[in-house]
């Protein structure tokens, strides 16, 4: 099950940043509010690395650490 780091959600845009179970991580956007009413939800994401993640977004790094070690000690159990 993913870990999400952080969500939040204008009158234009809706963004989230998730842990995923195989140690990526998804950056999603997608439409909201009127945008999303006039052209539809328009889902954009964007699969990377732990490490580019952390680099791309230096104020959740510590956060993001934190869920890949929880997801690799969750796997690791799992074994």
């Amino acid at each position: 099950m993913p870990i999400t780091i952080f969500h939040t959600e204008n009158e234009r845009t809706e963004t989230w940043l998730e842990v995923n179970d195989d140690g990526t991580v998804t950056y999603y956007e997608e439409n909201s509010g009127l945008r999303m009413m006039r052209r539809g939800i328009e889902p954009r994401n964007r699969v990377m690395t732990g490490e580019e993640a952390k680099a791309d977004w230096t104020s959740y790094a510590s956060d993001i650490a934190e869920a890949l070690s929880a997801i690799a000690s969750r796997n690791y159990r799992l074994l």
